[in-house]
């Protein structure tokens, strides 16, 4: 057996038994993974003026507090069977300055995704340059701490230290959706259901939009809008450019999904099993 057959034997039975999300979250260095969730997701640098040192330590109470929280929670591993969360990368065309922004996040799928992604990898090697199927993006915030932190997680690939802890920050920052305690994300849940059982969802507290941004959104919607010249093909390029890295993004993203199956349980392993080897 050549060295690179031992490899992907080797990788291919670490990833029989995928690890929980609440298992990473209890050997992984609370720290890093705290400081990773204030910089990206409660006080983001490109969000606005930085908080106060009074505010900061606050929110690093409470999210150290949800660490813990999520730490000691029991759970029941079967209760992750057939879900997996894996890193995913995105790169976002920023419209004001025209730069791609490159993201690592996490997402959630299904063993029932498994044929999905063999079949986007299928068209791909046919020679589609487009992902005529692509996976299924999930909002997991109103799940229960306890489904989630059983959700199996794949880090298989080449992920440096921090896009692991990116991942991890992510997953974290979806289940504290409707607060950082158990408490709190259940009554946040059953709020949610009953305005989705009256038929008016949640409202949203976003900020008003200023006069003249309405007004350039009503000019678009009419057709109205006036483009740069100058700037319109550099724009289309960028997008162009965009388009292609989150395709391939997105079937790397299938090629782990089919890897990982083996590792999401019983129904995992039977979506495993028919389907071809990934390549």
């Amino acid at each position: 057996m050549s060295r690179s057959e031992r490899k992907g034997a080797a990788e291919g039975k670490a990833l029989r038994r995928l690890p929980t999300l609440q298992e990473l979250f209890c050997c992984c260095d609370e720290e890093t993974l705290v400081r990773i969730v204030m910089d990206e997701h409660a006080f983001p640098v490109h969000a606005g003026p930085a908080p106060s040192s009074k505010r900061r330590r606050s929110a690093e109470r409470a999210l150290r507090s949800a660490v813990a929280s999520m730490r000691s929670l029991p759970t029941k591993r079967k209760r992750g069977r057939g879900r997996a969360i894996l890193p995913a990368e995105s790169f976002v065309l920023k419209g004001d300055t025209g730069l791609i922004e490159r993201r690592v996040g996490a997402r959630l799928l299904l063993a029932d995704d498994v044929a999905a992604a063999a079949r986007a990898l299928g068209s791909h090697e046919a020679g589609k340059a487009v992902c005529e199927e692509p996976l299924p993006v999930r909002v997991y915030s109103a799940d229960p701490w306890e489904t989630v932190l059983a959700s199996r997680v794949c880090l298989d690939g080449r992920w440096c230290v921090r896009e692991r802890y990116l991942a991890l920050a992510s997953a974290f920052w979806e289940m504290t959706f409707f607060g950082f305690t158990h408490d709190a994300a259940v009554a946040g849940r059953m709020r949610e259901e009953a305005a989705w059982a009256l038929g008016s969802p949640a409202d949203s507290d976003g900020p008003p939009a200023a006069a003249s941004d309405l007004r350039a959104e009503r000019a678009r919607a009419f057709g109205l809008a006036v483009p740069d010249p100058l700037d319109l093909g550099y724009r289309s390029a960028s997008a162009d450019r965009v388009g292609r890295l989150n395709l391939l993004c997105e079937l790397d993203l299938c090629r782990r999904l089919v890897r990982a199956a083996p590792g999401l349980g019983r129904v995992g392993r039977q979506a495993a099993s028919r389907q071809p080897p990934p390549t």
